[in-house]
């Protein structure tokens, strides 16, 4: 869409976390949203984040002050992380407005108040949160006229690879979002163990897109996943892989547990030392990490030997899939 207001076709994208060095109140778990400014030769500018009115990154939450390491569970702001934007009139004014999904079930509309849609578009700080929750995590909103009533209805991806339709039951100045139904119910994990690719699902992390797929006047669903396949091992008997998948699961299981006693003795200490004065005590904290990588290594050792022990009964192929729902 042109977002830009010149005339000029561009590209929006979310992210899951960026670090922006040009941004000084940054956060390296922020996931901003970019645009890639279209050029009239057909190429594209490099990308930035898209600013505020006061020039900040646009996010959902306010950005914390203190960078944070990487995936400082502790510390992240779940709601500024994998976001999933779209652009639509949401209040019916003429311009492209923001609504952007998070790690979590929450949607944030950013409303646009640019004095046309011939203008850069404006937006304000603080967007409004809208009045509805997924049902599971991963939001990644698509606003289209699904049921063909003259307003935008909501659809979403989700973690568990299932896709659900939030109707519009207010109109196309003012939304009102009904509670979210499931159209398409998905694997609900991060892997598939299957005989038969028919019965696949989709699974991790769908975002879906509508659009009429095969011109017959409908409109259709198109969902992206991630997921990794397990499959047994070619001229493996299904008895033969499943005593083999349980003897590796025995084995494995306690290697497992002793290290989370290790992780759960030290938990408690790593969560205080990030805790002092508000700040981190570098020296301290990376001789914890290695005592607790000294302590677990022996049984690393024994997972990743163990883990040789299921490529005699499995297959895993980490990939994606494309998925079309053809609309009847």
């Amino acid at each position: 869409m042109d977002f830009t207001g010149d005339g000029i076709t561009d590209i929006l994208s979310g992210c899951y976390w960026s670090d922006d060095p040009d941004c000084p109140e940054g956060n390296a778990q922020a996931g901003y949203i970019y645009v890639l400014a279209g050029n009239e030769d057909g190429s594209f500018s490099e990308a930035k984040p898209v600013l505020t009115a006061e020039e900040k990154p646009l996010t959902n939450v306010p950005l914390s002050r203190e960078r944070l390491e990487n995936y400082d569970t502790d510390n992240i702001e779940f709601a500024n992380i994998c976001t999933a934007q779209f652009a639509a009139d949401y209040d019916g004014d003429g311009d492209l407005d923001l609504v952007v999904g998070e790690f979590g079930s929450k949607f944030y509309l950013h409303l646009n108040s640019a004095k046309s849609s011939a203008s850069a578009p404006v937006f304000a700080d603080k967007p409004k949160l809208l009045d509805v929750k997924l049902p599971d995590q991963h939001s990644g909103p698509h606003l289209v006229d699904w049921d063909g009533d003259g307003d935008l209805d909501l659809l979403s991806g989700s973690s568990s690879g299932s896709i659900y339709l939030s109707t519009n039951e207010g109109s196309a100045t003012k939304p009102k979002w009904a509670d979210f139904e499931c159209l398409i119910e998905g694997d609900g994990g991060w892997s598939q163990s299957v005989d038969d690719d028919t019965e696949l699902k989709p699974c991790h992390g769908v975002r879906v897109c509508v659009t009429d797929f095969n011109r017959d006047g409908k409109l259709d669903l198109i969902a992206g996943d991630a997921t990794t396949i397990e499959r047994k091992v070619p001229g493996l008997s299904a008895e033969k892989a499943a005593r083999l998948r349980k003897e590796y699961e025995a084995e494995m299981q306690p290697i497992q547990a002793e290290m989370q006693k290790i992780y759960e003795k030290y938990e408690k200490e790593m969560k205080e030392m990030k805790e002092i004065q508000g700040t981190r005590n570098e020296d301290a904290a990376t001789e914890l990490r290695e005592k607790v990588e000294e302590e677990t290594e022996e049984l690393s050792e024994k997972m990743m030997a163990l883990q040789e022990k299921e490529k005699l009964f499995s297959n895993s192929t980490m990939t994606g899939h494309v998925w079309v729902y053809l609309q009847k």
